[in-house]
């Protein structure tokens, strides 16, 4: 039976509405439990489109940086919820064929050589980049004030072993079983405290804008069913 249906047939005595009373706050309790979910690296891929500028510009290429290997959790709440990721600089994948496939840009899904991957790579794990040697992970906290299908995500990125802050809107999808997020947004070098890589004395260099898709999937902790619509 119902638990609702059932209070309201045995209702009628002090101790039974009582009772009655005890599973409705259970049930509310329930709901506002947090639910823990853990990102799926083989689901979870952010989208780096970079340009090319300077008098140089036309020469360069259109690159595509795949972040991979994404690890972290996700924690939500009925009243919203927060996530910890981590991603390292050497999973990142510089024009990779199948992630350039996969484009939502056609313009980027033309192949690029194995030697401008090569390079583009080592300049980018560089000291005048992402520095990876002394800097092997960025942390991404991700905070969620209200739950909701298209929520204005609070960032927090430490890169470089600064703080930077940014505001990001997403699609949500949430369910008992996972958590999926996605979207896009633009953003400037600046904006995680870093400058464009430069080559040929300034005239060739990367755009100040990236453009960025993401898709971050998160699946329940094993052994801790979800409480979400219980």
């Amino acid at each position: 039976m119902n638990k609702w249906v059932g209070c309201l047939v045995v209702a009628g005595t002090r101790s039974l509405w009582l009772f009655c009373a005890g599973v409705i706050l259970w049930h509310s309790n329930a709901l506002a439990q947090p639910t823990t979910y853990v990102v799926d690296p083989a689901g979870s891929t952010v989208h780096i489109y970079t340009d090319t500028s300077g008098f140089l510009g036309t020469f360069g290429h259109k690159h595509l940086i795949a972040i991979t290997g994404i690890s972290g959790e996700v924690v939500v709440a009925e009243q919203g919820g927060h996530a910890q990721l981590i991603v390292r600089p050497d999973n990142f994948l510089v024009d990779n064929d199948a992630e350039r496939a996969r484009a939502v840009d056609p313009e980027y899904r033309e192949p690029v050589s194995e030697r401008v991957r090569t390079g583009t790579r080592k300049n980018m794990l560089g000291k005048q980049v992402l520095d990876s040697t002394n800097y092997p992970e960025i942390a991404v906290n991700v905070q969620l004030d209200r739950l909701s299908a298209s929520p204005l995500l609070q960032l927090s990125v430490t890169i470089l072993g600064e703080e930077h802050r940014l505001q990001v809107p997403a699609i949500l999808d949430v369910n008992q079983e996972s958590i999926r997020a996605s979207g896009y947004f633009e953003l400037k070098h600046s904006n995680l405290g870093m400058e464009p890589f430069t080559a040929a004395g300034g005239m060739l260099k990367v755009s100040e804008k990236l453009r960025i898709q993401f898709e971050i999937l998160a699946n329940a902790r094993s052994g801790e069913p979800s409480k979400r619509g219980e």
